[in-house]
């Protein structure tokens, strides 16, 4: 691996990182860590949310409802959805 032979993995090199303005962005924008309601007041229309996964589940639709009525995209909506059930 070391010497670059055929047949090992690749190794990761110079060349490989992105760059600052791009790293961390997901679909062209950079998501929002929620942890309370407070946070969601100083989002705009479109921005993206990622819930906080020390949430209980009461808590958690509580932030997807004000959320969806805020037209904000939820990244780990699933995971409230499955909890749900």
């Amino acid at each position: 691996m070391r010497r670059k032979r055929f047949g090992y993995p690749v190794q990761p090199g110079i060349g490989y990182k992105q760059s600052s303005a791009v790293s961390g962005l997901i679909k062209g924008k950079r998501p929002v860590h929620i942890v309370t309601s407070g946070d969601l007041r100083s989002l705009q229309k479109g921005q993206l949310i990622i819930m906080s996964r020390r949430l209980g589940a009461r808590k958690k639709l509580a932030l997807l409802k004000q959320a969806h009525e805020m037209h904000l995209i939820v990244l780990n909506a699933r995971e409230v959805a499955h909890e749900t059930r």
